[in-house]
């Protein structure tokens, strides 16, 4: 069951560069232990949104609430500690560490003694199913693999807010069907997510709400049936096969 506190809100948020407004006055509210999906076509904002939340930008208006604290314009790592990771759409492992000290690396964040670290590395591959590549160098790791260190890098902070950026683009079917089973599972353990993702067959089956961006601005939010057949949402996405989600 989902609770009735917010865990993140975001009030009025508006970005600009230069002349270009890249996000303009979104609200929106994620309720602790809930997966929200956050769709849009190519160039809608949402990347840049995740980057307000997380620290790397600061928005030229509008205010971020975690927890109820105000963390507007914080610096990442500081945001980090409080429990809020993101993962990135393009995936960057080190690729002459092992999957397991990729893993650590994460962990180090909170744990502060290197056998801690090992132990809850060890855990979180185990959890996301990349313990039989724990010695494995994380550049051999296949594409499904890789966004799945992602996560587990993330994971290894301890969040209690997780955004995603396209962690099942390019899987294959099987491989999204494991993915969304693991996202499932760190929902039952309580921990919330956002989900940005081109796959909108995989958000249908995932989010419990869906916010839509075009152009910056939110255009429709709601349960993610309602929301694909809104009018708005139907002409943003005219010509693109990904909202094929029936």
């Amino acid at each position: 069951m989902l609770s009735s506190a917010p865990i993140l809100e975001l009030q009025g948020v508006t970005i600009r560069f230069g002349g270009l407004t890249a996000v303009a006055q979104v609200d929106l509210t994620l309720y602790e232990g809930e997966i929200l999906g956050l769709i849009g076509p190519n160039g809608a904002g949402k990347t840049t949104l995740f980057n307000i939340i997380a620290g790397f930008h600061k928005p030229s208006k509008g205010r971020i609430l975690f927890k109820g604290r105000d963390i507007t314009g914080m610096k990442p790592h500081k945001i980090c500690k409080l429990g809020v990771v993101r993962t990135f759409q393009i995936m960057k492992p080190l690729k002459k560490l092992t999957t397991l000290e990729n893993v650590m690396v994460g962990a180090l964040a909170r744990e502060k003694t290197i056998p801690r670290v090992r132990e809850k590395a060890q855990e979180i591959l185990k959890l996301t199913g990349l313990d039989h590549k724990a010695s494995l160098p994380a550049g051999n790791l296949t594409p499904g693999e890789k966004k799945r260190l992602e996560v587990a890098r993330a994971l290894a902070t301890d969040p209690s807010l997780i955004l995603l950026d396209e962690v099942m683009g390019g899987l294959t079917p099987s491989e999204t069907q494991k993915m969304l089973k693991l996202l499932r599972s760190l929902q039952s353990q309580g921990i919330s997510m956002v989900v940005v993702e081109h796959n909108v067959k995989a958000v249908v089956q995932l989010a419990h709400r869906i916010t839509v961006l075009n152009y910056g601005k939110k255009i429709a939010e709601g349960l993610p049936h309602e929301v694909l057949n809104h009018p708005e949402v139907i002409e943003a996405y005219m010509g693109e096969e990904h909202l094929c989600f029936r």
